[in-house]
């Protein structure tokens, strides 16, 4: 992961952990074993690309991608407590907001987004995916 890449992780896990959700929340590379009947939230860089934004040597870099963070929630709650966490996860970070870099610059929400539940043994997930820019 490039230095900028890290610097933009790390604001998007800081911004999730200033949340104090209910139940654990998990990074990326982070071992962990869900606890049965405990909610949990799961984050990670899904996607991330690089762009230059002119020819010459010192030319602007546009950064690009999605931070997903998924909610876990065990399936004899129905799909609806999911739903309603992942909804209001989304609600907590609106588009257009910004959030520092530890190097001056920052990163800015570009769009968020719900996705379907999916079930999986005894959990439901939702998934959250919060599109990003930054230049660098």
């Amino acid at each position: 992961m490039s230095a900028q890449l890290s610097l933009i992780a790390s604001a998007f896990d800081v911004w999730l952990g200033s949340l104090g959700l209910p139940g654990d929340t998990v990074y990326e590379g982070v071992v962990y074993q869900p606890q049965n009947g405990r909610p949990y939230f799961s984050a990670r860089m899904a996607a991330y690309t690089r762009q230059p934004q002119g020819t010459g040597p010192n030319a602007a870099y546009l950064e690009s991608g999605t931070y997903q963070v998924n909610v876990n929630r065990p399936l004899g709650e129905g799909l609806q407590p999911a739903r309603a966490a992942a909804d209001s996860l989304a609600a907590s970070l609106a588009r257009g907001t910004m959030l520092a870099l530890g190097n001056g610059g920052s990163v800015t929400v570009q769009n968020v987004a719900a996705g379907p539940a999916i079930e999986a043994g005894a959990w439901v997930s939702v998934p959250v995916s919060f599109s990003w820019f930054a230049l660098s």
